[in-house]
């Protein structure tokens, strides 16, 4: 049996549905309809050239495809050309920003485009290139873009970094807190040549004292727990970290290995019972605090003290301190350097290529 296509009025709410195995498309108002058991996938596309398509409320350019993933489970992927993508994405990582930024808007706007292309075909059996989140790039549809993240995107069309003849992975964070971090510092896996530890000031030209990511409300950060409060949060994140519940009750805790540049590379954690060491981005994912809204620990970058009966941390930066410092390439556009200094400053050893 052949695909059916259907023509339906702009305006118009359809509603796509699971329910216990079986699906159904339905519409509300006036006139009401009902789909039953339609052939996934349900493909929206616009007979407008610059028109929308809303999903749950937001609206986004290109195409709709809903999925059916296992029972009860609907995928909906939009699929639009490479450069529309960005409208979204720049703005939705860096912020809307004013004039000052724009060339930082510029680098975030290579950035992006490359880690999209490096990405592109890895996840072709899953149907999607990249999801939607921080677990690639935040992606936000129409109503995150503006006129100057546009233009940034327009300016650089096309335009990616590069080394070895490879697109390259290029990681960026909020802030760094004064000096970017190695990779394997941050994650585990080898050392990439591009994505070396780096100063976030260039000293010949300013003299050195002054970060260019300063002006981030990130830039320094002071949290503090009750005792009882702290020992009930790293047990909690412990468990998930270890994937079975620790034992003992907490003793003490050691930071045991640091970079050269402050950022915490291990921890031991010490029990009644047992000792635990905690390496690199799990760090974070140990002081991970839900009633904050803290999904991850601001940044590895941290000093933690106790004085008997109160824990206090006090800290820099926001990220993983890999790659590209957003808060720094703001500061280094304020400071007159162009988008290609700025990612040459941050991934350096790359190169610009323009592939279309």
């Amino acid at each position: 049996m052949g695909r059916k296509k259907a023509t339906l009025p702009a305006g118009k709410e359809w509603h796509i549905k699971l329910v216990q195995g079986k699906q159904k498309i339905e519409t509300r108002g006036s006139t009401k309809g009902v789909i039953k058991n339609p052939a996934f996938p349900v493909i929206f596309s616009q007979k407008v050239k610059n028109g929308f398509i809303t999903v749950n409320g937001l609206p986004y350019r290109g195409i709709v495809k809903v999925s059916r993933v296992g029972v009860n489970n609907l995928l909906v992927t939009n699929i639009l050309p490479m450069e529309d993508y960005l409208r979204s994405v720049v703005p939705s990582e860096i912020g809307n920003r004013d004039s000052t930024a724009f060339e930082a808007a510029k680098a975030q706007a290579v950035a992006a485009r490359t880690y999209a292309v490096a990405k592109m075909t890895k996840r072709k059996s899953l149907g999607y290139d990249v999801v939607a989140t921080t677990s690639d790039q935040v992606y936000s549809g129409v109503i995150k873009e503006s006129r100057l993240t546009n233009r940034a995107v327009s300016e650089t069309k096309g335009i990616i970094l590069m080394h070895k003849g490879k697109p390259v992975r290029a990681a960026y964070h909020s802030t760094c807190g004064g000096h970017t971090c190695s990779n394997e510092d941050a994650w585990f896996g080898s050392a990439v040549r591009y994505l070396r530890a780096r100063p976030d000031r260039i000293i010949s030209l300013f003299g050195g004292s002054r970060p260019f990511c300063r002006g981030s409300p990130m830039y320094q950060w002071t949290r503090s727990w009750g005792k009882e409060d702290f020992e009930r949060m790293v047990k909690a994140n412990l468990a998930s970290i270890l994937g079975i519940s620790p034992k003992g009750v907490l003793k003490s805790m050691q930071v045991t290995k640091r970079d050269g540049f402050g950022r915490v590379v291990s921890v031991r954690v010490v029990t009644t019972v047992a000792t635990y060491t905690i390496r690199k981005g799990n760090i974070r994912r140990l002081f991970r605090d839900p009633k904050r809204g803290w999904v991850d620990l601001p940044s590895n970058n941290f000093r933690l003290k106790f004085n008997g009966w109160m824990y206090t941390m006090e800290g820099k930066g926001w990220g993983h301190g890999v790659g590209m410092c957003q808060w720094g390439a703001i500061g280094m556009s304020r400071k007159g350097f162009t988008y290609d200094k700025i990612l040459r400053h941050y991934y350096k050893g790359a190169y610009l290529a323009k592939i279309y």
